[in-house]
């Protein structure tokens, strides 16, 4: 195997933007590669490879990130904020931008074990934001100071559990440590709930914000009231959801040709109280 990579760290910022250009060069010869002709066992191996560039990547992004923001350089473009220049070079949304520079505070500010797993590939980025995200209060930053129970237990979980579990893992961390603020951010979100169903000029707006775990009810309901569609279903994944929201609200299932199953239903055929089908 041909090693490409020098191991020196860049000595300007020349020779960095040169060295970048190398690497995306490599990448841009690799993603010709047709990727559905390997074995289970070669495809799992590439999918790994990728992951761990990845890993790098993100990392990469959250240090120069991070770096730019500590430095000020950005402040002698005349923006107003780090978002702001950011997406001058990316392209990317304002709220990416903030986002990333977010993150990249908490590592270097309070993250320390984190930031350095993220650095080594150990973990990647969606574990550091979710990470970040539930280390925030004062109870639990001086939790992650803890010897066994700590920010190294909690990325040494994240180094073991796919993101979803890590996410619920790391939410019981948190509300043990900090009942008061679990309790204050439930009151919060639910606070937040918001539906808006008004008639404009050629139909309905219906439109609104529910929190994470009301969203997925409402996600998993109108799922089983679609079903499997038919094959000569030509309508959009919205159009699915849309025909269903107003079949739960009736109580009804009048769309068969659709293959939808009908909910609501009494013994006796008449409609019945709108619940979920699972």
């Amino acid at each position: 195997m041909s090693m490409l990579t020098d191991e020196r760290v860049p000595v300007d910022a020349a020779e960095l933007v040169d060295r970048l250009a190398v690497v995306r060069q490599e990448l841009c010869v690799l993603a010709r590669w047709p990727f559905g002709s390997f074995s289970e066992a070669e495809a799992g191996q590439v999918v790994a490879g990728v992951e761990a560039v990845t890993r790098a990547s993100e990392a990469l992004v959250t240090a120069s990130a991070g770096g730019v923001d500590q430095g000020q350089a950005w402040t002698a473009t005349g923006y107003r904020t780090f978002a702001q220049w950011w997406r001058l070079h990316t392209h990317r949304r304002r709220s990416t931008g903030r986002a990333t520079q977010l993150l990249a505070r908490d590592l270097r500010d309070r993250l320390p074990l984190t930031s350095r797993a993220l650095a080594e590939g150990r973990m990647g980025g969606e574990h550091a934001k979710v990470l970040a995200r539930f280390t925030k209060t004062e109870a639990q930053r001086g939790q992650l100071l803890d010897e066994e129970m700590g920010e190294a237990f909690l990325v040494a979980q994240a180094q073991k559990l796919p993101v979803e579990e890590f996410t619920r893992a790391l939410k019981e961390w948190a509300t043990r440590t900090d009942p008061d603020a679990a309790d204050r951010c439930w009151r919060d979100a639910t606070a937040k709930r918001e539906l808006f169903v008004a008639p404009v000029l050629d139909g309905t707006d219906v439109h609104g914000w529910l929190g994470l775990e009301e969203g997925q009810v409402v996600a998993e309901t109108l799922r089983a009231i679609i079903g499997t569609p038919a094959a000569d279903d030509d309508r959009t994944p919205a159009q699915q959801r849309a025909d269903a929201l107003v079949q739960l609200c009736r109580g009804t299932g009048p769309v068969r040709r659709y293959g939808v199953r009908p909910v609501g239903r009494c013994a006796r055929g008449g409609p019945g109280r709108p619940h979920r089908v699972l």
